[in-house]
């Protein structure tokens, strides 16, 4: 049994939109409801931080309070607005949520 050209398009078409929603789920892009959730319902795994600096092409370097080291974390989007040097944020541990006063952001933590 043989694939039509057509099934072939198609299935092609479905695996780039899939790849497409990844990348836009991946760290940094959009928080996922249920990272929010996981991270919401896991709060002993949050740390409290201090933004040290914050760059309109996302970079973000944070401070973390209790090991007094600091974490180099990135988002898609110039969070300069939202965000400025010294001011306190929590990152949770496992999922890689910032939390910026009521605000949740999915971040890429660089290892």
């Amino acid at each position: 049994m043989t694939s039509s050209s057509a099934d072939r398009t198609d299935r092609s078409q479905r695996a780039g939109s899939a790849a497409t929603m990844r990348a836009r789920i991946d760290g940094g892009y959009e928080l996922h409801p249920i990272q929010r959730q996981a991270a919401i319902a896991t709060p002993s795994r949050w740390r409290d931080a201090i933004v040290v600096s914050v760059e309109a092409d996302g970079a973000i370097e944070i401070f973390d309070v209790e090991s007094e080291s600091v974490s180099e974390l990135w988002h898609f989007a110039d969070l300069t607005r939202l965000l400025s040097a010294g001011e306190p944020v929590s990152l949770h541990a496992d999922y890689a949520v910032l939390a910026v006063g009521d605000a949740y952001l999915s971040v890429f933590v660089s290892p």
